[in-house]
């Protein structure tokens, strides 16, 4: 769906994981180009290590390889990179496991839907 909006959240969040040297305004079309082009997938990737839930799906685009846009059926959420989640995986736990003797769990981003704000 072509038609998502952008929050001004993802359009942050590209600009920190990104690129940082992009312009919001540049940062914006990137993020339209990639909506355009992408694929949309209910569930993520494997280097994803973000939770799907209802309504969420997640865009890939071979334009921003490194990058995966979260949205909702009407706006584009946030934006999550491949070092991002990386980072995230390694995070050792206190001990590296649980007292029961147990592996932890994977370490998931969550994410809270914003208030939409109309990129120009």
């Amino acid at each position: 769906m072509a038609d998502r909006r952008i929050t001004q959240h993802a359009i942050r969040r590209f600009i920190e994981r990104v690129d940082r040297s992009a312009s919001p305004a540049a940062a914006a079309h990137r993020i339209a180009s990639m909506v355009a082009s992408g694929r949309t997938r209910p569930n993520p990737r494997a280097w994803t290590n973000c939770k799907s839930g209802d309504g969420t799906v997640f865009i890939y685009s071979a334009d921003e390889p490194e990058a995966c846009l979260v949205a909702t059926s009407y706006a584009v959420v946030t934006v999550v990179s491949r070092d991002l989640c990386a980072t995230n995986r390694r995070r050792p736990e206190r001990h590296g496991r649980c007292r029961s003797g147990h592996r932890p769990r994977a370490t998931y981003l969550e994410w809270e839907p914003y208030e939409l704000e109309a990129v120009a």
